[in-house]
């Protein structure tokens, strides 16, 4: 189950391996990049945490890696 909110918030739950994510981002409230034809960004959702697929892809890459050896 996920959440995504406006604001840059998300929450994953997996129940079925007990574990949880949550991001706290607060990239609409960062300053606006104004574009041709008035169709207006926010700086906040050029960064890398804008983007909850990969941080999703990172968090379960981690989870379902086999475990390196010592």
């Amino acid at each position: 189950m996920a959440h995504t909110g406006w604001t840059g918030k998300c929450v994953m739950l997996d129940f079925v391996r007990g574990t949880y994510f949550v991001l706290l981002t607060n990239k609409k409230h960062s300053p606006v990049i104004v574009q041709p034809g008035g169709f207006n960004i926010f700086e906040g959702d050029l960064s890398p945490a804008a983007k909850y697929g990969n941080l999703a892809d990172l968090y379960y890459g981690g989870l379902l890696a086999p475990a390196a050896s010592m």
